[in-house]
Formats: C-alpha cells, sequence, structure tokens
C-alpha cells in the first residue's frame, strides 16, 4: 500500500492532491502538529465530507449501532470540498 501511495504521488501531475500527500517518520512527524490538525479540521471535517464502508460478518443491526456510536456526533456543517483538477491516470 504504500509503495502504491509513493508510486501515486511521483506519478501525479503538479497540483494534483495527491502531490500534497507523503509518508514520514520519527523525525518528520514529532513536531507539533496541532495547529496543522486544527486547521485542517475546521477546513474539511465534516460528517458530509466522509464515506463510511464497514465489513464484517456481524449482523447489520450491530454494525448500524456501531455506525451511530462512533460517528453521529460528528457535526454536519458546510465545509469546503477540495477540487481535484486532473484525475491520477494509469500510467
Amino acid at each position: 500500500m504504500a509503495g502504491e501511495i509513493f508510486v501515486a504521488n511521483l506519478m501525479s501531475e503538479p497540483g494534483h492532491p495527491l502531490k500534497q500527500f507523503g509518508t514520514g517518520d520519527k523525525t518528520t512527524l514529532s513536531g507539533d502538529n496541532r495547529p496543522d490538525l486544527l486547521k485542517f479540521y475546521e477546513k474539511y471535517y465534516a460528517s458530509s465530507n466522509m464515506k463510511l464502508a464497514l465489513i464484517s460478518s456481524a449482523p447489520l443491526e450491530t454494525l448500524s449501532a456501531k455506525a451511530k456510536k462512533y460517528f453521529s456526533d460528528i457535526e454536519n456543517r458546510p465545509v469546503k470540498v477540495p477540487e481535484v483538477q486532473q484525475p491520477l491516470e494509469n500510467h
């Protein structure tokens, strides 16, 4: 998976959202990321921007209850969805 993300990052056009994604380690991720996380949260984090997929052998009622328990408190508010300039092409 990480290798696929790395290749997609390399092959994507400048300005494509995949160009903004990278991986990190303890050195690059050890700083104070709270301000960046809060900015991301305010800009994008809303239930209207989310999709949820559950895969399990558990009964539908159980999955539905867990989804409601863990995700129903996420506020549904208007947030801007980032525009993708150009889809990533298969190379």
